[in-house]
């Protein structure tokens, strides 16, 4: 069962906001960095105020999936960015005013309290539009180690766009061609004995891709079912939910409005297309997308997947798989927020940030 309490996103925020000490220095920041890894658990950030109205270098969290080789038990690793141009006048939050400039900083630490410091991987960071600073990476974790991946699509070749690390102290930039020629990527996750990315083959109209990789330096590509689909309508991937023993892959055609495509797998090469969005069907209402999504939102990371549908009867499912989903309980008060939100996983429970500002945290009941 989940027991949902009262929003939680405030007495976080102090927890989320600090400043990067000097390189090489063993410090207790005042916050976790942008990017984690967990060898225990999953750690999904959300976006909040700092805790004091000065410049932040820090861009929200992002949440990894677990790990437990090869880097030691008990150890943490993540990556910050720096705050630039204040983008908001004379505001000082939310966080999101503050342009990212690089260099990224590793840091690592046993108990998420005292971090070491690092240099940061080497990778070259796009800009993700103009005066708004750099676009934040993506990192994972999986058995062979860690992964970063910059955002750049496969369209704007600025250089080295991945770097690998067995520890998150020593990093390795990977090569330009690392990725096969063109690849618009999309996500990357941690799965079995190596790493899972999907993507597209950019151009119009694009394939779906997913590639398979055991060590982040050599990848093989696959491209995912589209049978029975408009050719010409092309297709991408975006997204990644993973579980301990599958994996569902989210995406869309590249018509207007879009229709949202899912693909599942238990093996990371092996892909079939899942029709009618499984457990939570198809959205039905007013507007130009019915009938083209799901009717409620799901994520995977990497421990287990969970579907969740809000309203007046909210229910959510949980899956190792995403083929076989369990129904939760659910239990006090869940959130009310009309609208859409964002679920994120944490180790400790589900948070909700509703479109609306509220948030909601449930907590497995034993």
């Amino acid at each position: 069962m989940i027991r949902s309490a009262g929003p939680v996103l405030l007495a976080l925020s102090a927890l989320l906001a600090g400043c990067a000490p000097a390189p090489n220095a063993t410090t207790a920041p005042t916050g976790p960095p942008i990017v984690e890894a967990s060898p225990t658990a999953a750690s999904p950030g959300v976006s909040t105020l700092p805790a004091s109205p000065s410049p932040s270098p820090l861009a929200s969290p992002v949440g990894l999936p677990a790990f437990t080789t090869p880097v030691p038990p008990g150890a943490i690793v993540a990556l910050t960015l720096h705050g630039g141009a204040n983008q908001c006048d004379d505001q000082t939050t939310p966080l999101d005013c503050w342009a990212l400039t690089p260099p990224l900083q590793a840091w690592t630490s046993s108990d998420a309290t005292n971090w070491t410091s690092h240099p940061g991987p080497g990778i070259a960071l796009p800009s993700g539009c103009d005066g708004c600073g750099v676009d934040v990476p993506t990192l994972r974790s999986g058995t062979p180690g860690l992964l970063v991946v910059n955002h750049n699509g496969g369209t704007e070749w600025v250089g080295a766009r991945a770097a690998f690390s067995r520890d998150g102290i020593a990093w390795e930039t990977l090569p330009a061609d690392a990725f096969p020629s063109g690849f618009a990527f999309g996500d990357v996750a941690g799965f079995r004995s190596g790493f899972t990315a999907v993507g597209g083959t950019g151009g119009n109209p694009g394939r779906a891709v997913a590639l398979s990789s055991s060590d982040g330096r050599h990848w093989a590509t696959r491209d995912l079912p589209t049978a029975g689909l408009d050719p010409q309508a092309g297709s991408t991937a975006y997204r990644i939910a993973d579980g301990p023993d599958g994996l569902i892959v989210r995406g869309s055609n590249q018509a207007t409005p879009g229709t949202e495509l899912w693909w599942s797998s238990v093996s990371g090469s092996t892909w079939s297309r899942v029709a009618g969005y499984p457990p939570l069907g198809v959205w039905i209402g007013q507007g130009e997308g019915s009938g083209l999504m799901p009717n409620g939102t799901f994520l995977g990371d990497g421990e287990r997947m969970l579907a969740y549908r809000g309203g007046d009867k909210p229910v959510a499912w949980t899956s190792s798989d995403g083929r076989s989903w369990r129904t939760i309980a659910i239990g006090g008060s869940p959130p009310t927020a009309t609208g859409s939100g964002t679920l994120v996983l944490m180790p400790i429970g589900v948070l909700w940030i509703g479109d609306d500002g509220s948030t909601w945290f449930g907590q497995p009941a034993t």
